[in-house]
């Protein structure tokens, strides 16, 4: 009712008509005033940025010419060696480099260096260092670095003495430096100035990489920019902040320059004409309202204090109070008023603090309920916790299901039951812990889904900080499963492991075949050669035609003899022989593999040897050296082709190494194939020693990559350089050794063979047993023959009496030699036995116990080793 009236009154009345009327002009004319200000400081403001952002691009025009022509001149001063020194970068006043690079031509190999890191990497796919061995390039931002951070590089080359290109000399740009030559303050308003490139990521130093900022931006300026175009505008920065900007594209650095203000400090001076007018303006007004209801409401103020404060107290804000000054009726009323709020507000807030704090308790409760089963309901162990009266506290989903119950079912007598009737093994470990008051661990077993699986359960006491036992806690691990899974496990890692026992087959053979053809080329060439001759009547024989034939007999006979190496070798890879290290003249090696290698290739390969009149020893596997020989001569007939071409081999002295070496020997002896073929491009050259990496369609990829690991193991060096449509040279460095010492000659007596016996020859191979026969016929023996081992053990058993010698080879078919020695030593203990193999001795003769009456015959064996092991082997029973 008194409120009412008051509404009514003349003088709120007024107040409020006045102070409308003059609120409203006051709002008017700080409208007008602020948009007219606003506009005049947007105006001037967005000239200026325009202004600086075009400065802006042509200081960072001639900042980058001057870096251009610094580089120009550094390039004439470098100097390119193998020393592998570090490039000193100069000051960054004259030029500001993050990284100087030099790079040799060609291969794109980093050589020197400001960043002694970056020495041996590789920059041949790099665009600047293509362009760079034209002219002086300037390749613009770009993602490069381990990090893709942006880069800014000028390459220019680096010329030799006769002129042509032997490096290029690359200066990776420090972007902080051309950042600084950016206006960053427009009189009192600072200003960001920064660039972006054309992936529309920061090109600073200060932003890019830097926690919490973004890589990318995305503005209306940044999209402008990078569309070609220049502007001003106002906008929301890549931040989302407003701000007032202006944008510029620089074409030859494909860069933007953008300066940008924000809007808060641009306006700041018209908000605050505005702030100021708004003020004084309602200041103003306020006075003159309350001027002219001062006296009106002179008479009425205390009584509208404390109907205020009432509805204040009504509307639930117990803080308020009615003022008390006066002595009169309306004083009185104040104090009880003000007696009445504050019991009311000591009251409400004591109520308000217990229900805050009982609602924060139990939210806290809920949500570490929900935290805690959502977590041991999605592992898949088994959880368990069971309070002192037995009840079930806590349970989680794989428990149920193992119990058949659903995921959610509820926690109460019924989940008790099922789980002491169906997992009361898991009860029984909760119940051990209890008693013992400590940790136990127990595998048990529980049927699951119709299976039983195998868990290791550990269960344990919960206690509260006291050390009170208040539950019993209960993890358990399924160990069938993890059984499960690491026997997959295996599975898959034999199914890779003979998978790549299947590769690494196939590649052998492919590699084998690749150098028993080359061999077999050589003995048929040779041996239709000396056909050719003895076919041919003797009355029309040149008169050295014996001569060719006895050379191709030898030839042949080396051809064999390197074959043995090789399956020698094969031997080795496979774990069965072990590879031998000899002093080997190098000459006598080359001697033995150019003519295996002329014989097999085309007529317009011309091989030249050159002279070597002083031994050249090196300590090695004669085998393996030979293979590599085999490889480079073969690689260099067949980079010719079909056409005229020349292979050039060379061997000499070298006391100096100019390649890195891990070993410390002062002499080398340094070997080089050299062809007139097509040479190799530099993207070849780059993988020619990877594994598995081959320009032949029939290719494996073996054959460099073998010839670099054999030259490593033997402590050499080596090196290739390739000119497209000019050639290619290997380069292979040995450490020298001496020469071995010289043996006294020593005279072996001719073994006196006997004239009378009988040898059985037991060889699947008919070419053997026809050597064997032609031999041992030649010592007067009388010769038997058997296929397989159960030929020959019938020959044996019936011929027993007649035998002097059994030639038994090691593997056959159907019964092999080892079983056929065994039953020929269980009747004939004392028989002389000759076991001839293909593998080595301890291999063959691994699984045949000792024996004085057995002999060990290696193949490929010589007529003269035939009859030497025969002899010694009847001699011996003559002895005895």
């Amino acid at each position: 009712m008194i409120g009412q009236r008051l509404r009514r009154s003349l003088a709120t009345r007024l107040f409020a008509a006045v102070f409308a009327l003059g609120a409203t002009t006051v709002v008017l004319t700080a409208t007008v005033s602020y948009r007219s200000a606003e506009q005049a400081l947007r105006e001037r403001l967005l000239q200026q940025l325009e202004s600086n952002a075009a400065e802006d691009a042509i200081r960072l025009r001639e900042w980058l010419e001057r870096q251009r022509v610094t580089v120009e001149l550094l390039a004439q001063s470098v100097a390119l060696d193998r020393t592998e020194r570090p490039l000193t970068a100069l000051p960054a006043p004259v030029l500001a480099a993050e990284e100087l690079q030099l790079l040799e031509v060609p291969g794109g190999r980093v050589v020197r260096a400001s960043n002694a890191a970056s020495i041996g990497s590789h920059g041949v796919d790099e665009l600047y260092y293509r362009e760079g061995q034209r002219a002086t390039f300037t390749q613009p931002i770009y993602p490069g670095g381990p990090e893709g951070r942006p880069r800014l590089t000028v390459a220019t080359p680096v010329s030799r003495a006769d002129g042509g290109v032997a490096a290029v000399l690359a200066v990776h740009l420090d972007l902080a430096y051309m950042e600084r030559v950016l206006s960053r303050v427009q009189g009192a308003l600072p200003v960001d100035a920064y660039l972006v490139d054309r992936f529309a990521e920061f090109v600073s130093a200060t932003r890019f990489g830097r926690e919490g900022v973004r890589r990318g931006v995305n503005s209306v300026a940044v999209r402008s920019a990078l569309e070609g175009s220049s502007g001003t505008a106002l906008y929301a920065d890549y931040a989302g902040r407003a701000v007032v900007g202006a944008w510029r594209w620089i074409p030859e650095l494909e860069l933007a320059v953008l300066h940008e203000a924000p809007q808060s400090v641009a306006f700041a001076p018209a908000r605050a004409l505005l702030l100021r007018t708004l003020a004084l303006g309602f200041v103003a007004t306020a006075l003159l309202a309350l001027g002219v209801a001062a006296i009106t409401r002179r008479f009425t103020h205390p009584v509208l204090e404390v109907a205020r404060a009432a509805s204040a107290v009504a509307g639930g804000d117990f803080s308020v109070s009615a003022p008390e000054g006066r002595e009169d009726e309306v004083g009185q009323l104040a104090q009880a008023f003000n007696v009445m709020t504050g019991r009311l507000r000591t009251l409400y807030a004591e109520l308000e603090a217990q229900v805050s704090a009982t609602t924060e308790a139990l939210t806290e409760a809920d949500a570490s309920r929900e935290l805690l089963q959502d977590l041991v309901n999605n592992t898949t162990t088994l959880v368990l916790v069971l309070d002192l009266a037995g009840r079930v506290r806590l349970a989680n989903a794989r428990l149920a299901q193992t119990m058949g119950l659903s995921a959610n079912a509820p926690i109460d007598r019924a989940f008790r039951e099922r789980l002491e009737s169906d997992a009361g093994a898991l009860v029984h470990v909760l119940d051990s812990a209890r008693a013992l008051g400590t940790v136990v661990e127990q595998e048990v077993e529980l049927v699951t889904a119709g299976r039983t699986h195998a868990w290791q359960v550990v269960a344990f006491p919960l206690v509260y900080r006291d050390g009170t036992t208040y539950a019993t806690g209960l993890i358990a691990t399924d160990l069938t499963e993890r059984a499960r899974v690491e026997a997959e496990r295996r599975a898959r890692d034999a199914s890779v492991q003979q998978a790549q026992k299947l590769e690494s087959l196939g590649i052998m053979a492919g590699g084998i075949a690749h150098d028993f053809n080359n061999l077999l080329g050589a003995i048929l060439g040779h041996s239709e050669l000396a056909r050719e001759v003895l076919a041919t009547p003797r009355e029309t024989v040149a008169a050295d035609s014996d001569a060719d034939v006895r050379e191709s007999l030898e030839q042949i006979s080396a051809a064999g003899r390197r074959a043995a190496e090789l399956t020698r070798q094969m031997l080795a890879y496979a774990g069965r022989a072990s590879l031998r290290r000899d002093v080997v003249d190098v000459r006598a090696l080359i001697a033995d593999i150019l003519p295996l290698v002329r014989a097999a290739q085309p007529k317009k390969v011309a091989f030249v040897l050159e002279p070597m009149p002083a031994p050249l020893w090196v300590e090695s596997d004669p085998a393996q050296l030979s293979q590599v020989l085999l490889n480079l001569l073969t690689n260099a007939a067949e980079s010719i082709g079909d056409a005229n071409g020349t292979v050039t081999v060379m061997a000499r002295a070298d006391s100096t190494l100019e390649s890195a070496s891990t070993t410390a020997a002062s002499a080398w002896i340094r070997l080089t194939v050299e062809d007139t073929g097509a040479g190799i491009p530099d993207e070849t050259l780059a993988r020619i020693f990877d594994p598995f990496f081959s320009t032949k369609g029939s290719g494996r990829g073996l054959g460099l990559s073998a010839v670099r690991g054999i030259v490593q193991s033997l402590g050499g060096v080596l090196s290739v350089h390739s000119i497209v449509s000019q050639g290619t040279r290997f380069d292979i460095s040995l450490p020298a050794t001496q020469a071995p010492a010289a043996t006294p000659s020593v005279t072996t007596p001719v073994s006196t063979h006997p004239t009378r016996g009988t040898v059985l020859v037991v060889d699947d191979e008919r070419l053997m047993r026809v050597v064997a026969r032609r031999v041992l016929d030649g010592m007067g023996l009388t010769v038997l023959e058997a296929e397989d081992g159960e030929q020959g053990i019938a020959m044996f058993g019936a011929r027993a009496h007649e035998l002097s010698l059994v030639l038994l080879d090691l593997t056959m078919p159907r019964l092999g030699g080892e079983e056929v020695l065994e039953r020929i030593r269980s009747t004939h203990p004392s028989l002389p036995v000759v076991i001839a193999s293909g593998y080595d001795h301890a291999d063959a003769l691994a699984r045949i116990p000792e024996d004085e009456h057995t002999r060990f015959l290696q193949k490929p064996f010589s007529v003269q080793a035939l009859r030497d092991a025969v002899a010694e082997a009847l001699a011996h029973v003559s002895a005895h």
